[in-house]
């Protein structure tokens, strides 16, 4: 996106009601090539065509008003940043010029429900994407290829996942090399669940602990800077996964933690339209419980 068509964008906005604001940010000069290298979610099906997406957003409103009409399991509106003054989300990260998003998409709601589970918003938790991206995928040319959550969770189920301290992010291209005894420390989950109904997610959510999304980025998206994400402008350019740690029904939108960054969007979170980009297309995934050897929690 160049400086005209940025202009263009805000003024677009300003005519539309201005649901959310765009502006400046450190990736919005890219082109779509540089673009694709930082997303990395790929749908196990391929994309959704024109169609389904109208489906799927029509879908996602109805679940919605069914759940906020009838006797519904959960807060109208939460957010882990902010649980009676207490924080339990770990600070944003930047994956770097990597396709990497799924691993930190993953990661973050793991990290977050650590803390939630020892009920403590400071105990230090910091989880390795580059073991779980350049080890546990497997795939020598990571960088360039994503993958989806739910591989994603069973390869910490089967072997757990290593702290950041045993194998640091670069964010570049790296090969798999962990220091030994990682295992030691390591964070495992006994299982994760895959929820596709919305009412049943924000369930979830609150009774929980974040969990991961993927959902079609278009350019205009490089460009948030704050309010309530809709699609405006701009080609579509891939898929990506981020952490959902909150949501909100009477402004109708979700509440993501991204990985490119304070520097992108509001410090490198976000709000997006309920419906909207296909978030609920193929529904959200939650770690069960989470373990290791000094201690375990499971899902109550």
């Amino acid at each position: 996106m160049n400086q005209k068509a940025l202009i263009q964008l805000q003024s677009d906005l300003q005519k539309t009601g201005n649901e959310w604001i765009a502006g400046e940010t450190p990736l919005i000069f890219l082109n779509e090539d540089q673009q694709r290298t930082i997303l990395g979610a790929n749908p196990p099906e391929g994309p959704p065509s024109e169609d389904e997406k109208v489906q799927s957003r029509a879908l996602a409103m109805l679940q919605h008003e069914e759940g906020v009409a009838g006797a519904a399991a959960h807060p109208s509106k939460f957010d882990w940043r902010n649980r009676s003054g207490k924080n339990f989300v770990t600070p944003v990260k930047n994956q770097g010029g990597c396709g990497s998003c799924v691993a930190f998409g993953v990661l973050a709601g793991i990290e977050s429900i650590v803390r939630i589970k020892k009920n403590n918003p400071n105990y230090a938790i910091d989880l390795s994407e580059a073991h779980l991206f350049y080890c546990l995928k497997g795939d020598p040319n990571g960088c360039s290829n994503g993958w989806w959550p739910s591989t994603a969770y069973g390869k910490i189920k089967a072997s757990g996942v290593a702290l950041e301290s045993y194998f640091p992010y670069t964010g570049s291209q790296q090969t798999c090399k962990v220091k030994t005894n990682w295992q030691n420390q390591k964070i495992s989950i006994t299982g994760h669940m895959h929820i596709a109904n919305v009412s049943q997610i924000k369930e979830w959510i609150s009774k929980n602990g974040p969990v991961s999304a993927c959902y079609e980025v278009f350019q205009d998206f490089f460009a948030y800077k704050s309010g309530v994400y809709k699609h405006t402008s701009g080609n579509s350019v891939g898929w990506h996964c981020v952490s959902v740690v909150g949501y909100n029904d009477v402004g109708g939108y979700w509440i993501a933690k991204n990985s490119w960054g304070t520097g992108w969007g509001d410090s490198g979170f976000f709000k997006i339209k309920y419906g909207e980009c296909s978030f609920e297309k193929y529904g959200m995934w939650g770690a069960e419980g989470v373990t290791n050897s000094p201690w375990i929690y499971s899902k109550k």
